[in-house]
């Protein structure tokens, strides 16, 4: 009797996994989360907030992802990114320009920022 851990290899994500994770989070996440369901987002409105989320994660080994063992194939991932108190130890691959995005998009930004605001 094979356990599911037999099916499938979990490792620290890298950056060479950014394609894999990006793609999937654009294709299968986006569609699945009830967030992006209420404000009707597509994958053109969340493209740059999904990448700078993910680009920001992938420098440290906390980030995971999941392979199917038989074919190779990303099923899964969890992004983490550290934040710090003195933000200047901040990673930051690039600035998000919130205000450039659709108004459904900047709920989901303002959401965001005001959470990290208050972990300062």
């Amino acid at each position: 009797m094979s356990s599911v851990m037999d099916k499938f290899a979990t490792r620290s994500a890298t950056p060479s996994d950014a394609p894999a994770i990006l793609e999937s989070a654009l294709s299968g996440f986006i569609n699945a989360c009830s967030h992006s369901k209420a404000l009707n987002l597509t994958r053109a409105d969340v493209h740059e907030l999904i990448r700078w989320i993910m680009e920001n994660s992938l420098h440290d080994h906390y980030s995971v992802v999941i392979h199917e063992k038989a074919s190779g194939k990303l099923v899964g991932f969890r992004l983490y990114s550290v934040s710090h108190r003195d933000s200047s130890h901040d990673f930051n691959t690039f600035e998000l320009d919130v205000a450039s995005m659709n108004k459904n998009v900047r709920i989901l930004c303002n959401c965001f920022l005001f959470h990290t605001s208050r972990t300062e």
